[in-house]
């Protein structure tokens, strides 16, 4: 077996796992002034694999930076149980007078990333960790910037880190747009913009500028210290959206190989994506509990991104083998059914290895390091496979159901997604919709028997225009 790989994080300041019941335990100064212990457990009262209780820890720990800063700021509901006495918690989004925050660019970051809902809905930790990764891509991106090339060129990484420390010390004026009449000013959100798109992809580029975006849109609104969102003169360079598909070969391919590894939940978690068109974090958060053996439905699972409480899903004829066979694979080791309906059947390839890890749910570092094993393994017969992603199941879910006739409203009940119909319809197209021949021919079928309806109709002085 491989040598496991070591977890790619700095564990946070207070955190520990304690042998799977991760927890987060104040140092000696915060417990004296009045911070206590808290166990990481999710919503459902389970205890948090790793890598949600490394999120969380950050997030407790910028909250209590967040404290230091200002003991009468208010804080994020998470540490409402663990707070002092004397603080405030934040039920919804505050403005506060500038006279009572910083104007430093990264305490700012901070506060902005410990806002429970800085949009007006509050975020999944998921969601929040991804905006953290991207304003640390915009703060160093703005640290290099501001060097002049070809000095800029030549910096390391440590150089780089420094310099972005510089930034966050400075005022948030350094990013605001020009004055009215000034014609020299450095918008440093469009240098950035096009610095990273000259370095990076654009799906990258374009998601660090909607997050910088975010984050000085709620310095104008919930904070005082700007006037407007520079990213706002801004235009975005459109990049086109990921289609891509597994076929048939790739996904029996791929399960195979997952089964001759000895993950066969791997396997498991790849039908179902497919079936379900549904990401890799909500296909592993469903539990034996939400699925209905006798209708064959998953009901009342709740989306780990949005929020959003799906309703009855019916389970289509590969994801009921599948689950018959997980059945059979349980009963075969003499075990009972664990929680959660993908989960390791054995220790091998397991986020932390021994008999322990036998029934417990993935992580997302061991579930990436054993799908990247599964996929390698299946391209030595069909090569096309190794550039497919686990999120691409998802798309050709949504693609099998455009191409049996649904419309987007109704791909977006399975699916999961949210919002206008119109918003729904121009997400699905530019990421997932891949209309084949039988869909296109469909689409002339119905214009033609509508015009053969339209010219029975008209009167025969007519029907050669109808």
């Amino acid at each position: 077996m491989p040598a496991k790989k070591p977890i790619p994080h700095v564990k946070p300041a207070g955190l520990e796992l304690r042998d799977g019941r991760p927890c987060w335990r104040p140092s000696p100064t915060l417990r004296k002034a009045g911070w206590g212990r808290l166990d990481l457990k999710d919503h459902k009262r389970d205890w948090c694999s790793i890598g949600a209780a490394f999120d969380i820890a950050e997030a407790i720990n910028r909250a209590v930076a967040i404290w230091r800063l200002d003991p009468t700021a208010p804080l994020p509901e998470l540490v409402a149980p663990i707070a002092p006495a004397a603080s405030s918690i934040a039920t919804a989004p505050k403005a506060v007078s500038p006279a009572k925050v910083t104007r430093q660019i990264g305490p700012l970051i901070d506060l902005f990333l410990a806002d429970p809902a800085p949009h007006g809905i509050v975020l999944k930790p998921n969601s929040i960790s991804h905006y953290r990764s991207n304003l640390n891509v915009f703060i160093r991106s703005l640290a290099a910037c501001r060097i002049e090339e070809p000095a800029r060129s030549k910096l390391t990484r440590e150089e780089i880190e420094r310099l972005a420390l510089d930034v966050r010390r400075q005022d948030i004026e350094l990013l605001r747009g020009p004055k009215p009449g000034e014609i020299d000013h450095v918008t440093y959100v469009g240098v950035v913009y096009k610095h990273l798109l000259a370095t990076r992809t654009k799906h990258v580029a374009n998601a660090v500028h909607r997050t910088a975006s975010a984050f000085l849109a709620w310095c104008v609104r919930s904070r005082n210290v700007l006037t407007a969102n520079p990213c706002d003169l801004v235009k975005r360079v459109q990049a086109p959206g990921r289609r891509v598909e597994w076929s048939h070969e790739e996904l029996a391919a791929f399960v195979a190989a997952a089964d001759a590894l000895g993950v066969p939940s791997i396997g498991d978690a790849a039908i179902l994506a497919r079936d379900l068109a549904w990401n890799r974090q909500d296909v592993l958060a469903i539990r034996w509990a939400d699925l209905d053996p006798t209708r064959r439905t998953i009901t009342g699972v709740e989306r780990i991104k949005t929020g959003t409480v799906m309703g009855d899903v019916d389970l289509m004829p590969p994801a009921e083998r599948r689950i018959l066979q997980i059945i059979a694979r349980w009963r075969a080791i003499g075990r009972e059914l664990p929680a959660m309906l993908i989960a390791q059947t054995s220790a091998g390839g397991s986020n932390g290895g021994g008999k322990a890890a036998i029934g417990q749910g993935w992580g997302y570092a061991g579930f990436r390091h054993n799908f990247l094993r599964c996929r390698t393994e299946a391209a030595k017969t069909v090569p096309t496979i190794a550039k497919k992603n686990f999120q691409d199941l998802r798309d050709t879910g949504i693609t099998d159901m455009w191409n049996a006739g649904l419309t987007c409203e109704e791909i977006a009940m399975r699916s999961g997604h949210r919002g206008s119909i119109a918003s729904i319809e121009a997400i699905l197209k530019k990421h997932y919709i891949n209309p084949n021949q039988r869909r296109i021919d469909a689409v002339w079928d119905k214009l033609r028997t509508h015009h053969k309806a339209r010219e029975q109709a008209a009167p025969p002085s007519a029907a050669n225009v109808a």
